[in-house]
């Protein structure tokens, strides 16, 4: 971009040279020496308003800087801060400096602790679903903010005459990275879109020495690193899926058969025939099957016959049961039956290495720790997202 020789003007207030940079587009421009606005269209360059206060706020990007965004070059020609009066949290400013093309025309870039946004003015009015919830080109965007945007300070030249003091109506729409924004007086009301970008990127567009301030918490519209992860919750469900088919298949496969048994207690207890396991230590599955009506309590325990220990437990048994023996050693065994009342007739299986629900189970938590954090995540900025929202 070829860039046309600057116009100056001097300063009625203090006689200070003024640089002029849109080449007559500026209808006032603030003298960098005083402070004093001047109406940049007054071939006598009357002052519009005397100089401000003594305060000199210096823009993190200095007048004049030039930067590239989306293949075009701009220069920041006008810096203002902007203040809000929170009736509880008090005053809270940002800023906003205006870029030139003489091409493209006017863009802008606004900064709050560290967030940045590049702003277009929007040639559009967004389609409005209530108080709160507004839409363009089925982006819905929500209410963050609503209040009075005053100008307490400013330097630079701009295309409209700009004061001390003067007061705006402002509305934060967020659909992130985006924001939209409008700005209302009683004789207008203007929209802009904003995109969330990176101090990193501010400072790379324009070249900047050391690194950009560090943002402090989290921006309206700032992009939250975990709102491409959606997704995670629907593999989960998947693999919990497919989990549980390898269960029920592995379940029914029943491993290897090594006793079976119809039962009719005379008694209370019995002891079955000696039964062999074979292979190597595993775990052995004993299946119950009711042939009756009632649900009765049956006390079991698996003898070691070389040894005579026995491992003991107890089921309630209303049709059908499962219980898992771990670590059962290669070896001869028999199996003590007892039963609370006395008298059921029911069918025992034992099986070998079988297939376990355990397995299933701890499987399924494993897998939906990953989204369930995710989601934690996700939730905790958004949390941080909405504290600053004043709708």
């Amino acid at each position: 971009m070829t860039v046309p020789k600057l116009a100056g003007l001097n300063c009625p207030n203090c006689g200070a040279a003024v640089e002029m940079r849109t080449f007559g587009q500026a209808l006032c421009v603030v003298c960098p020496s005083c402070h004093s606005m001047l109406d940049a269209k007054d071939p006598n360059v009357t002052v519009l308003q005397q100089a401000q206060s003594a305060q000199r706020i210096e823009p993190l990007i200095p007048l004049g800087s030039r930067g590239k965004f989306d293949g075009t070059k701009f220069e920041i020609i006008g810096f203002q801060v902007r203040t809000e009066n929170d009736p509880d949290d008090g005053p809270d400013s940002w800023q906003e400096y205006l870029l030139y093309n003489p091409y493209e025309g006017y863009r802008y870039l606004t900064e709050y602790n560290g967030h940045w946004n590049f702003v277009t003015v929007a040639h559009f009015i967004p389609e409005a679903h209530s108080e709160t919830r507004v839409s363009v080109k089925g982006t819905n965007f929500q209410l963050y903010t609503r209040g009075v945007a005053q100008t307490t300070y400013v330097i630079g030249e701009f295309p409209w005459i700009v004061h001390v003091g003067d007061s705006v109506s402002v509305a934060d729409y967020v659909a992130p990275p985006q924001m939209l924004s409008s700005e209302s007086t009683p004789e207008e009301t203007v929209w802009s879109m904003g995109r969330y970008t990176s101090g990193q990127e501010i400072w790379q567009a324009f070249g900047l020495p050391g690194a950009a301030p560090a943002a402090q918490g989290t921006f309206a519209n700032q992009p939250s690193p975990y709102a491409g992860r959606i997704g995670l919750w629907g593999t989960a469900w998947k693999l919990v899926l497919a989990a549980f088919v390898l269960a029920l298949f592995f379940q029914g496969a029943g491993g290897q058969e090594v006793f079976r048994q119809n039962v009719s207690l005379a008694s209370a207890a019995q002891m079955t025939p000696a039964f062999n396991v074979g292979g190597h230590e595993s775990n052995l599955q004993i299946e119950t099957r009711n042939r009756g009506t009632e649900s009765f309590y049956l006390h079991y325990s698996l003898v070691d016959q070389a040894s005579g220990q026995a491992r003991s437990f107890a089921r309630s048994i209303g049709r059908d049961d499962r219980a898992v023996v771990a670590s059962v050693k290669p070896g001869s065994y028999a199996l003590r039956m007892e039963t609370e009342p006395p008298g059921a007739q029911f069918d025992v299986t034992l099986r070998r290495n079988a297939g376990s629900f355990w397995f299933f189970w701890i499987a399924a938590v494993l897998i939906i720790l990953p989204p369930i954090f995710h989601t934690w995540q996700r939730s905790s900025v958004e949390r941080a997202r909405w504290q600053g929202s004043s709708r």
